[in-house]
């Protein structure tokens, strides 16, 4: 397929469809996606995101045509934006009632040891929720907190609450990510780093680099994701935290390019620095990155097992790795459990997919994110092998159809 560069993407969504004699209805049901979400595409009421864009590319063969008219529009909306946070989180609407704070009565340390709380919090219920139900929470607390930080002013003493308003933004980059809103979480995440650089705060500012690699990881952007998380990595006054999930997440790069010495080395590099004193959680309740893993050198190992092509270890490493996520980190549990059972899925061990399965169904459900349900995609198709003769596994089947069917809310 060909495309006018300046084709709306739904338009070109549509054209390849009735090229390929195709109805939505039956785009629907290859896809995974439901008919109404990819109506609204067609028709240009909603946006797209990289992976929706990179699956229709390959099932509707356009040669990376929808990619370009995708990766184009959502610049076109970065750019619209600004890479600001929407002008509604910056300041009152006209629904609200609290006026901004006059400058200099606003006390640093009281409001720092505040919103601290209410950030763990914010943290605490994303480990649990929806990220659709965290995402007004904890954009609201920016909202309140940038007007808090201004009245402060500028001074040593107010320096804490530009940190912190800089890890509100870059934690509502990550939730936003799991919406499938890739364009906010660009927006949110290079908002947290221009006041990172305002804040002084170094760790933060490289580590927008590492959730820029995220990105790329779930479009399946492998050059990308090394890329990025290689820059990570080359500051060294970034603290070894930092740098240790910048290697991880190019193991992980590595695996997608199925580069299997490339991807140990990059462990073996994030598992020494996960040792360095400065890679230890600090207390004050603001590391960065994932807080929910005992070990998640382990974790990433066994995920880049699977993207090798080496499901029967990466069973393992999941499933023990799996053991130590607490019960009330859902999310987590859901994620690498949802691997595990396509490291599972592909060397046949069926009856443990089959029990699990629903249950993970029903944890996604709750914890409503669009990273996950990229796997279970996967382990759909990774399924199919397994439906002839095995009624277990026809009914997952529709159990999995039905669940990314939804639309995303």
């Amino acid at each position: 397929m060909t495309a006018d560069q300046n084709m709306p993407f739904g338009v070109a969504v549509r054209r390849a469809r009735i090229d390929r004699y195709m109805t939505l209805a039956e785009l629907a049901r290859e896809t995974h996606y439901s008919k109404g979400y990819l109506s609204k595409i067609e028709n240009g009421v909603s946006a797209p995101n990289a992976e929706l864009a990179w699956r229709l590319d390959r099932f509707l063969q356009t040669d990376g045509a929808l990619q370009a008219l995708a990766e184009k529009q959502i610049r076109s909306i970065r750019t619209t934006l600004a890479l600001q946070p929407p002008p509604e989180l910056l300041a009152p609407t006209a629904r609200t009632s609290w006026r901004r704070p006059a400058p200099g009565s606003v006390d640093p340390e009281l409001t720092e040891t505040a919103f601290r709380g209410i950030f763990a919090e914010c943290r605490k219920l994303g480990h649990q929720g929806g990220a659709p139900a965290v995402v007004p929470m904890v954009t609201g607390q920016f909202q309140a907190l940038h007007a808090l930080a201004l009245a402060a002013g500028e001074g040593p003493e107010a320096r804490g609450l530009w940190v912190l308003l800089a890890r509100f933004a870059e934690y509502a980059g990550w939730m936003v990510q799991e919406m499938g809103d890739e364009a906010g979480a660009v927006n949110w995440t290079d908002t947290a780093v221009r006041l990172a650089h305002h804040a002084g705060d170094h760790d933060l500012a490289q580590f927008a680099f590492v959730r820029h690699a995220d990105l790329a990881l779930y479009r399946g952007d492998a050059a990308a994701t090394i890329t990025l998380a290689r820059r990570a990595q080359q500051d060294e006054h970034v603290s070894a935290r930092v740098r240790g999930l910048a290697a991880q997440r190019e193991a992980q790069g590595h695996a997608l390019a199925s580069d299997h010495t490339a991807s140990m080395t990059a462990l073996e590099r994030a598992r020494e620095l996960s040792i360095e004193p400065a890679d230890r959680p600090d207390n004050t309740g603001l590391a960065l990155g994932t807080t929910s893993l005992h070990d998640p050198v382990a974790i990433t190992h066994g995920w880049a097992l699977v993207d090798l092509g080496q499901p029967a270890e990466a069973g393992d490493i999941l499933g023990e790795a799996l053991a130590g996520i607490p019960t009330t980190s859902v999310r987590a549990r859901t994620r690498f459990g949802v691997r595990r059972m396509l490291a599972q899925a592909q060397t046949g061990h069926l009856d443990e997919v089959t029990t699990l399965v629903p249950q993970l169904l029903r944890d996604e459900h709750q914890v409503d994110s669009a990273t996950i349900r990229i796997d279970l995609r996967r382990l759909s198709h990774a399924l199919q092998r397994w439906e002839a003769g095995n009624p277990q596994i026809r009914e997952l089947q529709l159990l999995l159809t039905v669940a990314l069917a939804e639309e995303p809310r």
